[in-house]
């Protein structure tokens, strides 16, 4: 089987968030599964071109806005691995700024979701052009959701490909890639070429992420918790009615992490390597470092709470803020993100009453997120919705234990009491509630090994989910052909 993963983000050659690591990891699992897999991604100016570069290999060209415009194709391995990535270059659509076009990476902006709907057009392009075969297409996110309604309209009867099958994976609902009729009149499709394209642009835009829903093959989350989420009004972002309609074909698949890289034992960013036998001197020695690092208290004794995460609404740090006073005088905090620049000046200010005490980092440093992970004695994810969270899945796989809200991911991969700490209410009291819980356990000699090393035990590799990722491939195919 021959599948194609596409997103706008692939770890190591780009990442802002999760989506990179998803799109970097899951096709090396699926590789040990028979899979013959190839991640195609646009080729950013932040891309590093001489490492990444191989060659071209292919050309071909794109209509939108009623002008032909060029695309190269360069084709490089993912790195530890057969893999080939394929690297769409186009200057005027590619070229210039980041990834995406606002801080909390949320489609605000149009010309981000044109940047998309270009590159989704160039992805069929390049398959209709024979330089890639393809059995299925996984598209993932709003920014190439619209992949399967371009195979189902304007490229239906061109050549071979009406043969392939579409995944769609939802990894934040949120983010939707809503845009006036405008788009689509460049991309040159009729508001009326699909049936799921005409119920969508009755209110006179077009939502991406909701014409992935409905059209692709089928559609998975990130997490079997948040699949059943996203059909509730709570957290369906208005659209939960429609995600209904494809229960049938809709699964709930977790997340994993690349064990070879998120590794205590092997890791060279962080201070001191450590495994689940030497876990207390690795540890400590670690927190030492970062406790320097970030210029806090060097006290070896007190719990130190870390933070890895863009700074969105969603992600809870106003909980964080709210908490600060409680959090600096039992232990000390480590942020590390970017994002909303409110949520940044509100960090700054609780860093400035506590500067011995809480460290904050706007930034985006791998390495320093690693130091975090390995140097931390817990890690915080107050989310309001978490499709499956990696965060966790890292911090546990470093022994630093996790103080999580349930829901979504965090639901299903976090277990109260024995890996870490889960609270439910979205308030500064639950969550206060649960750091006075995680501090007990910290000064409990008895229940802080066991904790830790539970944490230490569970298995978040991507072999269970590559497997299942086989199943839904082929189910889309079956799907497909009926």
């Amino acid at each position: 089987m021959k599948v194609l993963i596409v997103g706008s983000e692939c770890t190591p050659l780009v990442k802002v968030g999760g989506l990179g690591d998803v799109v970097g990891a899951l096709p090396k699992a699926l590789e040990k599964e028979g899979i013959e897999i190839a991640v195609c991604i646009p080729f950013y100016d932040v891309i590093d071109r001489e490492k990444y570069r191989s060659g071209i290999i292919g050309t071909f060209s794109v209509e939108f806005h009623d002008e032909k415009h060029e695309v190269k194709v360069f084709k490089t391995l993912l790195p530890d691995s057969n893999v080939p990535v394929y690297l769409l270059e186009n200057r005027e659509f590619f070229g210039g700024g980041q990834v995406y076009f606002s801080a909390n990476a949320m489609a605000s902006d149009v010309t981000e979701i044109k940047r998309f709907a270009f590159f989704s057009k160039a992805v069929v392009e390049m398959m209709l052009s024979h330089i890639i075969q393809v059995d299925v297409v996984h598209c993932n996110d709003y920014h190439t959701a619209f992949i399967p309604n371009l195979l189902q309209s304007i490229y239906a009867n061109k050549d071979h490909l009406g043969r392939i099958a579409s995944v769609f994976t939802i990894h934040n609902l949120a983010n939707q890639g809503i845009v006036d009729l405008s788009v689509l009149s460049e991309m040159d499709v009729e508001p009326t070429a699909t049936p799921q394209l005409s119920f969508d642009t009755r209110d006179g835009d077009v939502d991406f992420i909701l014409q992935g829903v409905l059209t692709a093959d089928v559609v998975n989350a990130v997490s079997p918790t948040y699949a059943k989420e996203i059909m509730t009004p709570e957290f369906g972002e208005g659209i939960h009615h429609e995600i209904s309609l494809r229960k049938k074909d809709l699964y709930g698949i977790l997340n994993g992490i690349d064990t070879g890289f998120f590794n205590p034992e092997t890791d060279k960013n962080i201070a001191h390597t450590y495994s689940i036998s030497s876990w207390r001197e690795g540890k400590a020695l670690n927190k030492r470092k970062l406790q320097q690092k970030l210029g806090l208290d060097e006290t070896p004794d007190i719990p130190v709470f870390g933070m890895v995460t863009r700074l969105a609404k969603q992600k809870g740090l106003d909980l964080v803020v709210e908490a600060a006073t409680t959090l600096a005088k039992e232990g000390e905090v480590v942020i590390l993100g970017v994002g909303e620049p409110e949520i940044e000046r509100q960090l700054q200010e609780i860093s400035a009453k506590h500067p011995k005490r809480i460290g904050c980092q706007f930034q985006f440093n791998a390495s320093l997120a690693q130091q975090i992970y390995a140097g931390s004695d817990f890690f915080l994810m107050p989310s309001r919705f978490e499709p499956c969270g990696l965060g966790q899945l890292i911090a546990m796989r470093y022994g630093t234990v996790p103080i999580v809200r349930k829901t979504g991911g965090l639901a299903d991969t976090v277990v109260d009491s024995v890996t870490g700490v889960l609270f439910e209410e979205m308030t500064s009291q639950s969550f206060t509630g649960a750091i006075k819980k995680a501090i007990s356990w910290y000064r409990n000699e008895k229940k802080w090994p066991s904790i830790v090393q539970s944490a230490m035990q569970q298995d978040f590799s991507w072999q269970k989910s590559a497997k299942e990722y086989v199943t839904l491939y082929e189910e889309a195919v079956k799907k497909h052909r009926r």
